[in-house]
C-alpha cells in the first residue's frame, strides 16, 4: 500500500518552498500566486498565463470567474470546473480594454465550499507614437510671402485613434494643417501642414497630438523666414554729355535683398537722340536678350547683393538739350518674386547737353551724314501742298504761323519715318505765313497768294 499524503502537509511543504508565493487552503494550493506578475503589453496585445492547481486528494473546483473593476480584460480557457489533482491548470488569456495598471481577481470556488481569490498584476501600455522625422520643415528657410507644405508619417504598433491634432505656440496663425487629422495604424499615417509666413525671423510653433489616454505629443516645428525680398535701383540722376555723337555710360546699381537669381527689365529710349550700344556688367559683358523694336532693349543678368551695371550711348542731341531712359517691365526669376517690394527709387536718368548755338544742325551733319533740307512743291496757292525732305525723318509736330506769330494751323507729325508730308491749307487766308518742322527744327517760308 502507498503512503498517504494528508492535505496538511502539502500545505506546509508549498509554504516552505514559496514561501508567501502561495494561496493554500485544507484543500488546495494556487501557483504562482500573482499572474502576470511584471508583465506588460500594449493595448493591442493579448498574452496568456497559466494557473497550477495542487492537491495532495480529490478536489472538485465548481466555478472559476474574474472580478474587478477590470475583470472584463481577462477570460477563462477551458472549462471553469475541474477535478484535481488530475485536472489541474488554468489558462487565463488578457485582452486589455484599457491601458495603466489593471485592477482584477480570480474567484475560485471548491465543492467542499473552500472559496481562493487570486490577485492579477499586469501592465499596459499605449504603442509609443514614432516620427519619420523629428520636426515639421527640419531647419528649412522660407520667403516671408511665400508658402510651402510639409508631410510627417506616424507609426504605431497598435492602431491609435487621436483625440485631436492642433498647432500650438506665438506663430500657430502661419500654420495650417491640411486635411482632418490621422489615425496611425500599424501601417502609417501622414499629418501635412502648410507655412503663410506672417512675420519672418525663426517661427515659434508645434503640432500638439492629443492622446486616448490624455497625454500629448508636441511635435516641433522648425523653419526660418527670411526677410521680405526687395530690389532697390540707384542711378546718376543726370549725365552731361557736350560732345555731338559723344559716347555716355549711364551706370546703375541693383540692391537686392533675398531674390538669389536673376533680374530682368527693358530699357527704353528716344532712338532719335540716342544710338544704343549694350547693357554691360563690370566684366564689359553685354547683357541684353533681344531688340523689341528701335527703341528698347530687354535686360536680363544674375542678380547678387549689389551688381553694377552700365547702358552705352551714343548721343545726339535734337532739338531738345535733354533725352531720358527709363527702366522698367522689372521681372524677378524667384519663386516669391509676386511679392518682392520694388523701391521705385531712381528708374530714370537724363542725358543733356549744354550746346546750344547750331546744336540741331551739328547733330544732324554728325548723325546723318548732312544739314537735313526741307522744301514745298508745288507752291501751295490753292491749298494743297507736299512737303519734302531729303532724307526719311520722323516729324513730331507741323505747325504754321502767320507774321505776327499767330498760330493758323497745327498737324500731328508722321508716325514713322518718311520724306514726304502732304499739307492740306484750304483754310489759311492769301498771305505770308511761316512752316515749323516742329522736332527737327527748321522753319520754312511759306507764301499762300490765292
Amino acid at each position: 500500500m502507498k503512503p498517504r499524503v494528508i492535505p496538511q502537509i502539502m500545505t506546509i511543504l508549498a509554504l516552505f518552498l514559496f514561501g508567501q508565493a502561495a494561496f493554500a487552503t485544507a484543500s488546495f494550493v494556487v501557483l504562482p500566486p500573482i499572474p502576470f506578475e511584471n508583465d506588460t503589453i500594449l493595448t493591442c496585445e493579448s498574452i496568456i498565463d497559466t494557473l497550477h492547481l495542487s492537491s495532495g486528494s480529490a478536489v472538485n473546483i465548481t466555478g472559476i470567474s474574474f472580478t474587478g473593476t477590470d475583470g472584463s480584460s481577462f477570460q477563462l480557457l477551458g472549462s471553469p470546473s475541474r477535478s484535481l489533482p488530475k485536472d489541474s491548470l488554468i489558462r487565463i488569456l488578457c485582452s486589455p480594454k484599457r491601458s495603466g495598471d489593471l485592477s482584477a481577481g480570480i474567484h475560485i470556488v471548491a465543492q467542499d465550499g473552500t472559496i481562493i481569490d487570486v490577485p492579477i498584476q499586469i501592465h499596459v501600455e499605449f504603442a509609443p507614437l514614432l516620427l519619420s522625422q523629428p520636426s515639421f520643415f527640419n531647419g528649412d528657410s522660407l520667403s516671408i510671402c511665400s508658402s510651402q507644405s510639409d508631410s510627417l508619417v506616424l507609426f504605431s504598433a497598435c492602431p491609435i485613434t487621436l483625440q485631436s491634432i492642433t498647432i500650438i505656440g506665438q506663430d500657430s496663425l502661419s500654420f495650417k494643417l491640411i486635411g482632418s487629422g490621422a489615425t496611425p495604424s500599424p501601417d502609417d499615417s501622414t499629418i501635412t501642414i502648410s507655412c503663410t509666413p506672417l512675420r519672418s525671423g525663426d517661427l515659434n510653433a508645434m503640432v500638439r497630438i492629443l492622446l486616448p489616454d490624455g497625454t500629448t505629443k508636441d511635435i516641433p516645428i522648425s523653419i526660418f523666414i527670411n526677410d521680405e525680398p526687395s530690389l532697390t535701383i540707384e542711378s546718376t540722376p543726370q549725365v552731361i554729355c557736350d560732345t555731338i555723337g559723344g559716347d555716355v555710360m549711364l551706370r546703375f546699381v541693383f540692391h537686392q535683398r533675398s531674390i538669389p537669381t536673376a533680374t530682368e527689365l527693358t530699357i527704353r529710349y528716344d532712338s532719335t537722340i540716342l544710338v544704343y550700344h549694350g547693357f554691360v556688367d563690370q566684366n564689359g559683358v553685354d547683357q541684353t536678350i533681344n531688340r523689341p523694336n528701335e527703341g528698347s532693349a530687354r535686360i536680363r543678368f544674375k542678380t547678387t547683393d549689389d551688381s553694377v551695371l552700365y547702358a552705352l550711348f551714343s548721343f545726339y542731341p535734337g532739338d531738345s538739350s535733354c533725352t531720358t531712359v527709363f527702366l522698367d517691365s522689372i521681372n524677378l526669376f524667384n519663386t516669391a518674386a509676386q511679392c518682392v517690394h520694388i523701391d521705385p527709387g531712381l528708374l530714370s536718368a537724363q542725358i543733356c547737353t549744354s550746346i546750344a548755338c547750331g546744336r540741331t544742325y551739328l547733330t544732324r551733319y554728325a548723325h546723318h551724314g548732312g544739314v537735313l533740307r526741307f522744301w514745298i512743291v508745288p507752291t501751295p496757292s490753292n491749298g494743297e501742298a507736299v512737303l519734302h525732305s531729303d532724307m526719311p525723318i520722323k516729324l513730331e509736330e507741323l505747325s504754321i504761323t502767320d507774321i505776327r506769330g499767330m498760330t493758323s494751323f497745327i498737324s500731328a507729325g508722321a508716325t514713322g519715318n518718311q520724306t514726304s508730308f502732304p499739307l492740306h491749307l484750304q483754310s489759311l487766308a492769301p498771305g505770308s505765313y511761316f512752316l515749323h518742322v516742329n522736332g527737327q527744327g527748321n522753319v520754312i517760308p511759306l507764301i499762300i497768294s490765292k
